[in-house]
């Protein structure tokens, strides 16, 4: 099964399979162990507590909020399976039938293809600010995303996915991911920051690609040139091409000798987009948002404040 997966997946992916994919397996207890794992090495201590604070400031987390245990709560549940690049290998959960995995298995066989040719370790690099991190990481989902109903719909008789006939892409991504238990955790309690996040690279990240292969053709990939450095680029592109989407303008924080810079980074058109959401009870679009940077600050008398441009 997996080998007929795996060339349908190459074929739908516009990858060229470069070498087999190992395939193994882990206890339920063993995968969450992983993803704890993950959590721990991706958001040491020292930096939840400066992006609880310097998001608690923005508004955007309430401020009793513990990141960890609602991230972990977020994420530690609802994998069954992943791709480790680190590994370059494929783990599935081994209580789960195979037949029960068939969405989740083209969806990571299209993360390592994507792996052999472009390193997802790298691509994911720690130097990204996170606004440039979301808009790579919903390249990578988006893409893997779009193969994978692909290769379903044509595994179910159907014939490859016709995107242009379907009227709201994002609904019918947002069912697949219902049905995997993805979105059971959408309650009041999870900021919306955290939410959107969470889907933002699967929906916004499919339409991305899906815009990218009406320009460029089929087996066109997110990638290289395509890359997105923006959450911008994935928001506004087919509205805008690449080189009319400005790339952000660089803000650096520097502040005096009295005080020390604990923390910063980039909010992006998407968050600051949820910001406004969370300010005003609505969408609002921040239209021509071109970079923007906070910093964490800490004076002599241990007393701190967040500055945002």
């Amino acid at each position: 099964m997996a080998d007929k997966v795996l060339d349908d997946v190459s074929e739908f992916s516009g990858l060229e399979i470069l070498d087999q994919i190992r395939v193994d397996y882990r206890t339920k207890e063993e995968i969450s162990k992983y993803v704890q794992s993950r959590l721990e090495r991706d958001l040491p201590e020292s930096q939840e507590q400066y992006i609880q604070e310097s998001y608690g400031l923005l508004g955007l987390f309430p401020r009793n909020l513990d990141l960890r245990q609602t991230l972990s709560k977020l994420y530690g549940e609802q994998v069954i399976g992943f791709y480790d690049p680190e590994d370059r290998a494929l783990y599935l959960q081994e209580e789960v039938p195979l037949e029960d995995l068939g969405s989740l298995l083209v969806h990571e066989m299209v993360h390592a293809l994507q792996d052999q040719h472009f390193d997802l370790t790298s691509l994911m690099g720690s130097e990204l600010n996170n606004d440039e991190r979301t808009a790579v990481l919903a390249a990578i989902e988006g893409h893997a995303t779009l193969v994978m109903l692909e290769v379903l719909s044509e595994g179910s008789g159907n014939g490859s996915v016709d995107l242009k006939d379907v009227s709201d892409f994002g609904e019918s991504i947002v069912s697949v991911f219902e049905s995997t238990n993805l979105e059971t955790e959408r309650s009041d309690s999870i900021p919306l920051v955290l939410r959107e996040g969470m889907l933002f690279p699967y929906i916004y990240g499919s339409r991305f690609v899906k815009t990218l292969r009406a320009r460029d053709g089929a087996k066109s990939v997110p990638f290289g040139s395509n890359l997105p450095k923006s959450t911008k680029q994935i928001l506004h592109f087919g509205e805008l091409s690449f080189d009319k989407i400005d790339a952000p303008v660089t803000i650096r924080i520097q502040p005096d000798d009295k005080w020390i810079k604990l923390y910063e980074d980039t909010l992006g058109e998407l968050e600051v987009d949820i910001f406004l959401e969370n300010l005003i009870g609505r969408k609002v679009s921040p239209e021509g948002w071109k970079g923007d940077r906070h910093a964490l600050l800490e004076d002599v008398e241990g007393s701190r404040t967040l500055v945002w441009f």
